[in-house]
C-alpha cells in the first residue's frame, strides 16, 4: 500500500543526503553557454487540465515587466522604449513578447477539452472488498507523456482509495483517448497489478499525430476516472527542461513543506515568467522532478496556480529514485532525458539547482545547463544566482526551422 506517510518518513534521509551529495566526476561534457488535493471527481479534473492547457494556445497580454512592446522613437522610426534600451544594455533580457505562443503546424491537433460523456457499463469488482473501500475518496493519478511521432508510448496510471491510499489491485481499467471526434476512442482494457498500476502500449495509429491528446482511465467497477496528457511532437523539436524543487521553488525542502495542509511552496523570482517566455519562444516545456508519483496532483496544481507555462510533468517511478544521489535521482533524471532524446526530440537547455541535476544534464550532453543557488557554476554549468532575473533568453528554435 502506497501512502504519503512514506514520503515524510524518507524526508530526513533525503535531507541528510543533500548535505553530502557531490558530483561523481569533474564536468567535461557540459558547455557554457496542505495534503495533496486528491483527484476525486472527473469533472473537476477535466476542467483543471483543460484550463491549464488552454493557456498553451493563447496567453494574456504580458505585463510591462514581462517585455515591453516596440514603440516609435522621436525620429518617427520603429524603435524601443528607453526602459527597454536600458535593460538590453545591462543584460540581454527577454525578447519582444507577443502574449501568444507560436502557432502550431496545421497538422497539430489539440484534443483536450471535448465534452464527450465518459461512461461505460459497470462491472462487478473482482474483489467484493474493493466495492466497499472504492466508496471512499479516490486518489487516482496518471503519467503525462511527451515523445516524437513515430515512437511508441507507454501509458501508466495508478489507482487507490481512502486516507491510506489502499491500492485497487487486479481490477479492470478501460483506457480511452480524446482524438477530437464526437466520441472518445477506446484503446482497450488493462488489469491493475498488485500495486494498483496499469501499463499499456496503445496502437499509435489511433492518434492523428502530431498533437496533444487527453487520455482517460476508467475504473470498470464504478466509472471513476483519472486523466493524463499525451503530447506527440515532430522529430527534432526542442524541449526546455525545468527541475521544480530548489529551481522553480526557493529550496529543496519545499517538497516536504508541501505536505503541510494549505501550504504553497514559494516560487523563485521570475521563475514562472521564464517558463512562459521559453514557451513563447517555441520550446516545449517539460517539468522533470524528483518528487514521488503520489505528489502528481499537488504538483500539477502548484504549477498552474503559480502561472507556470503549460508543460508535461514527469515524476519518479519509485521511492528509491527520490534520494538526492547520482545513482538515485540523478540516474532517474538522466534516463528520462535519454528517453526523450531517443524518441527524436532535442534538449538544448535545462534548468536545475542540485549537483544531481548537473550530473543528469551532463550525462545527457545538454549544451546549456543553468543552475540556481550555491551550486551554480559547478561542472561548467552557468550560474544564475538566487533567481531568474539575470537569465539571458536564447534565440527561438523556430528561427532555425
Amino acid at each position: 500500500m502506497r501512502s504519503l506517510v512514506v514520503t515524510t518518513m524518507i524526508a530526513g534521509i533525503i535531507l541528510a543526503c543533500q548535505q553530502e551529495a557531490a558530483p561523481r566526476r569533474p564536468a567535461e561534457s557540459a558547455k557554457s553557454g496542505a495534503q495533496p488535493q486528491p483527484e476525486t471527481d472527473k469533472a473537476h479534473e477535466a476542467a483543471s487540465i483543460a484550463a491549464y492547457w488552454e493557456k498553451s494556445r493563447s496567453y494574456p497580454e504580458p505585463s510591462p515587466e514581462e517585455g515591453k512592446l516596440k514603440e516609435t522613437n522621436p525620429t518617427g522610426e520603429p524603435g524601443i522604449s528607453e526602459d527597454q534600451r536600458k535593460d538590453e544594455e545591462e543584460t540581454r533580457k527577454a525578447p519582444e513578447a507577443t502574449g501568444k505562443l507560436p502557432e502550431p503546424d496545421e497538422g497539430f491537433r489539440t484534443c483536450i477539452d471535448g465534452n464527450q460523456l465518459l461512461t461505460g457499463s459497470t462491472e462487478e469488482f473482482r474483489d467484493s472488498d474493493h466495492a466497499d473501500y472504492a466508496r471512499s475518496e479516490a486518489h487516482h493519478m496518471a503519467r503525462d507523456i511527451t515523445l516524437a511521432e513515430g515512437k511508441d508510448a507507454r501509458l501508466e496510471a495508478r489507482f487507490s482509495y481512502g486516507q491510506f491510499r489502499r491500492d485497487l489491485d487486479r481490477e479492470k481499467i478501460e483506457i480511452l483517448a480524446d482524438i477530437c471526434e464526437e466520441e472518445l476512442k477506446s484503446l482497450g482494457f488493462a488489469t491493475t497489478d498488485t500495486d494498483g498500476i496499469i501499463n499499456i502500449s496503445p496502437d499509435m495509429e489511433a492518434f492523428p499525430s502530431p498533437g496533444l491528446y487527453k487520455i482517460h482511465y476508467r475504473v470498470a467497477g464504478n466509472n471513476h476516472v483519472t486523466e493524463s496528457l499525451l503530447r506527440i511532437l515532430k522529430p527534432d523539436e526542442k524541449v526546455a527542461v525545468f527541475d521544480i524543487d530548489g529551481t522553480l521553488t526557493t529550496g529543496d525542502t519545499e517538497l516536504f513543506k508541501g505536505l503541510i495542509p494549505d501550504y504553497s511552496p514559494e516560487e523563485r523570482k521570475d521563475a514562472a515568467k521564464t517558463t512562459r517566455m521559453m514557451a513563447s519562444l517555441g520550446y516545449h516545456i517539460v517539468y522533470l522532478t524528483g518528487r514521488p508519483f503520489d505528489l502528481t496532483p499537488v504538483t500539477r496544481s502548484w504549477l498552474e496556480e503559480q502561472g507556470m507555462a503549460p508543460g508535461t510533468l514527469r515524476v519518479t517511478d519509485s521511492y528509491q529514485e527520490v534520494l538526492p544521489t547520482e545513482d538515485s535521482v540523478g540516474d532517474y533524471k538522466n534516463d528520462y532525458l535519454l528517453e526523450l532524446q531517443n524518441s527524436g526530440l532535442l534538449i538544448p537547455i535545462a534548468f536545475g539547482n542540485a549537483v544531481t541535476d548537473i550530473y543528469a544534464y551532463q550525462e545527457a550532453e545538454i549544451e546549456q545547463i543553468y543552475i540556481l543557488g550555491d551550486n551554480g557554476g559547478q561542472g561548467g554549468s552557468i550560474a544564475l544566482g538566487k533567481d531568474f532575473t539575470n537569465f539571458e533568453y536564447p534565440d527561438s528554435p523556430l528561427a532555425s526551422n
